[in-house]
């Protein structure tokens, strides 16, 4: 007889929890079984680990940037909007505009005029 801890055909969250939790679930229908010889049936993964989010940020530091786009009310009851872009390497400005922004589509203009700048983004 095989032991299928946990079969293909149901859904992917049920099949996490690993062996501690398929032994919970065989002890709640009455199957008195050994935690150790439930893990002995599970199918052990291949492939090596993928690297960690620090790994993979410490990678590609030197292209990572962040944006932000926020607003600023002045003492003369005006709204400024502020374009800010900064390169996590050597924690820098990379770009900084201001603007009253008269027109709807002036934040997006300027998020253009840094890219072709920059040329950090490429059309296809």
């Amino acid at each position: 007889m095989r032991f299928v801890p946990n079969p293909p055909h149901e859904p992917r969250e049920s099949r996490l929890g690993g062996a501690p939790r398929s032994h919970g679930e065989l002890l709640k229908v009455g199957i008195d079984i050994g935690e150790a010889s439930v893990s002995k049936y599970f199918v052990r993964s291949r492939k090596p680990p993928s690297q960690t989010w620090r790994t993979f940020l410490h990678n590609h530091l030197h292209g990572l940037v962040s944006v932000d786009f926020f607003t600023v009310p002045t003492i003369r009851c005006q709204v400024l909007y502020v374009f800010l872009v900064l390169a996590h390497h050597g924690r820098r400005i990379v770009h900084f505009a201001v603007t009253v922004m008269r027109s709807p589509g002036a934040p997006s203009d300027a998020v253009d005029r840094h890219a072709r700048a920059r040329h950090c983004c490429r059309g296809s």
